[in-house]
């Protein structure tokens, strides 16, 4: 494979992968294939250009990029696999003077559909840089992001809010003030919900990708400060701060991209170097829950049940033993849930209506998930330990 693959997806059970590559020695691989268990092969005739971003949901495998056919099929930068065939979605129209829509990524969510990517509008159709399907028309999303240099890079959906990262910013040489965040933001539906003060220091900081982990969100890219905090372009979100994995970038060309494995973080780019260790483009993070430095906690709205407030635990700080609190009162059943920075599993808790005892953990930054017998969520609190 002589172009970069930008994206993978599973879709009833087989593996497709998608990026900048051709192979004339695969019959249809063209800017995407599939594993069948047995070979590549093409899928549909492939795509006329570059394939961004794949993503799986019930009604077919949705594809994003710089193209403008998929198979037979007009397509401008977005289609939908079915297993036979390729379709177009919606009619999707070109949205800047550019003969190619550039359509990086796409997400669903209550039946809207969101693509992402780096599109200025056309005297019709005012759309910067993100789109939406309303089940009538594709419109601009708010004001969009505007300013030089702007893109969307990603699009992930969690909690049923949309989360959105790129080359974007609110001040700055390449900024605009319409723009409602710096490098990532998420959107409730109707109103933005800021993710602290977002990314700084690079000409536009922008957030090359992201994955969720176990109610986390980690992200990477250019940038050397997120939430206020300085970051060697790689950070986390608990839901109430960004905390720094890396004090300093590590190489030229840093982190562009990210994803979890068996409970580890698995970074890529152009990476030369992590702390004092040589590396050579990919690596995995070894750090458990150490954290280089966090902000203050602002927090976003945590999405649970409607029907049921929100968790308190206290002490916090702990120490020995956890108090969790329902609606004010001890919980009388149900399971806290606790997992480390990184997200990975590292206790699990009855709950008894007495606190909660905490040893043998170590000292250090927490996630505690609380649920009812049944696995409904109650919500979630970062907390810390400290002897």
């Amino acid at each position: 494979m002589s172009a970069p693959a930008r994206s993978l997806a599973y879709w009833q059970d087989e593996l497709y992968i998608a990026g900048d590559f051709n192979l004339s020695s695969i019959p249809g691989v063209a800017f995407i294939a599939r594993f069948n268990g047995n070979e590549w092969v093409g899928v549909g005739g492939g795509m006329d250009g570059p394939v961004r971003g794949l993503k799986a949901y019930p009604d077919g495998l949705y594809a994003a990029g710089w193209f403008n056919n998929a198979g037979n099929t007009p397509a401008e930068g977005l289609a939908r696999w079915d297993g036979e065939q390729w379709h177009s979605v919606h009619d999707l129209p070109l949205l800047d003077d550019y003969p190619i829509n550039m359509v990086n990524d796409v997400a669903i969510i209550n039946d809207r559909i969101y693509i992402g990517g780096n599109f200025s509008g056309t005297p019709q159709d005012s759309i910067y840089s993100i789109a939406q399907w309303d089940g009538t028309t594709w419109n601009n999303l708010d004001h969009g992001f505007v300013g030089g240099l702007t893109q969307i890079l990603k699009l992930e959906v969690h909690d049923s809010l949309l989360y959105i990262a790129g080359a974007f910013a609110d001040t700055g040489q390449y900024g605009h003030p319409l723009n409602p965040a710096s490098g990532i933001i998420a959107w409730d539906g109707e109103d933005w919900v800021e993710l602290g003060s977002g990314t700084d220091g690079a000409n536009i900081p922008w957030v090359t990708d992201m994955a969720w982990h176990n109610d986390t969100l980690y992200v990477c890219g250019d940038f050397n400060r997120i939430g206020g905090v300085e970051a060697g372009g790689l950070a986390r979100w608990d839901g109430q701060q960004w905390c720094a994995l890396l004090p300093s970038p590590p190489g030229a060309y840093g982190i562009s991209c990210l994803t979890f494995f068996n409970d580890t973080l698995h970074l890529g780019g152009g990476l030369v170097y992590m702390g004092s260790d040589s590396v050579n483009r990919v690596a995995k993070w070894i750090g458990g829950n150490h954290v280089e430095e966090c902000e203050e906690p602002v927090g976003i709205p945590q999405q649970v049940d409607n029907e049921v407030p929100g968790i308190t635990l206290y002490p916090n700080p702990a120490t020995v033993e956890l108090n969790v609190l329902h609606q004010g009162r001890p919980l009388p059943s149900g399971l806290l849930r606790i997992t480390d920075t990184i997200g990975r599993s590292v206790a699990e808790r009855p709950l008894t209506g007495s606190a909660v005892p905490l040893g043998p953990l170590a000292e250090g930054v927490y996630h505690a998930q609380v649920t009812t017998e049944q696995g409904r969520s109650l919500g979630s609190v970062v907390f810390v330990i400290a002897y």
